[in-house]
């Protein structure tokens, strides 16, 4: 078992150009299956430490990214994360597979709420706009 970040590539790390801007993932592995979940932070080439492993402060995103702090705690977040869910698991006396993490990935995640018109009142908008039609018009003629 082993939980860490990595950049997600869909090509070799040769053939990308340095300005391109390539998506961080968490990485869960688990009995030879793995989970990728999106940490929604993309970073350019030339800003990844290839060997922040071997760091004493371990940040992947060097200070050379303008935004540099935020994305390192976003991706710490992620990776925190995701190991709180596997050591949930392990601690209710479960296995912690790949499917059963990513469901419970799944649960925490909160729900969007979609913005709709219903609470708009439009009769009562175009009541006002209208007034102040009247309103400039009938200064106006004065």
């Amino acid at each position: 078992m082993k939980v860490f970040y990595e950049l997600t590539t869909k090509k070799s790390f040769s053939e990308y150009d340095l300005n391109d801007e390539v998506m961080i993932s968490v990485r869960y592995r688990y009995s030879g299956k793995r989970l990728n979940t999106s940490t929604g932070v993309s970073v350019k080439i030339k800003d990844w430490d290839k060997s922040w492993r071997n760091r004493v402060n371990k940040e992947p995103i060097l200070k050379s990214d303008s935004d540099y702090k935020n994305k390192n705690l976003k991706i710490k977040q992620k990776l925190i994360e995701v190991t709180r869910v596997v050591e949930g698991l392990e601690k209710d006396e479960l296995i912690p597979t790949v499917d059963l993490v990513k469901s419970h990935l799944r649960e925490n995640k909160v729900l969007k709420i979609k913005k709709t018109l219903k609470q708009i009142h439009f009769f009562e908008k175009i009541l006002t706009v209208f007034k102040l039609y009247i309103f400039d018009s009938l200064k106006s003629l004065l």
